[in-house]
């Protein structure tokens, strides 16, 4: 098989990081969440059923705090196109650099709440 920058899967749906996990439809009604870090302001983008629950779960092993900063309901579907679309921040997993956030889709950042995002992370 021949080597390519991506390495050797020439087809992204093989790839292991690329690849979705599991097939998300449209209308599956599994919410997507951006959670943000304190200290970092690194930004996790993925999906749950239940992100409350899950934000609790990642505190678990997380020593620095964790902010749940919006769930777009039913739109777990996205999740895949916006790791995709963020990929350059991309910083291992789920996880993406704060200076992502210029990028994200506007129809999205037009739903998170005013100032959800802004420097509250930052160590005083």
């Amino acid at each position: 098989m021949k080597q390519t920058r991506e390495g050797i899967y020439r087809n992204p749906t093989l790839h292991p990081v690329l690849a979705p996990k599991k097939k998300v439809r449209e209308s599956d009604n599994t919410d997507l969440y951006f959670i943000q870090s304190k200290g970092t302001g690194f930004l996790k983008i993925g999906r749950a059923n239940d992100c409350e629950r899950r934000i609790r779960e990642l505190q678990t092993g997380n020593a620095l705090e964790l902010r749940l900063i919006h769930v777009f309901k039913g739109m777990a579907w996205r999740e895949y196109a916006l790791h995709k679309e963020l990929a350059r921040w991309r910083l291992e997993g789920e996880w993406f650099h704060p200076e992502c956030i210029g990028s994200i889709p506007t129809d999205m950042y037009e739903q998170i709440p005013w100032g959800a995002l802004d420097d509250w992370w930052k160590n005083d």
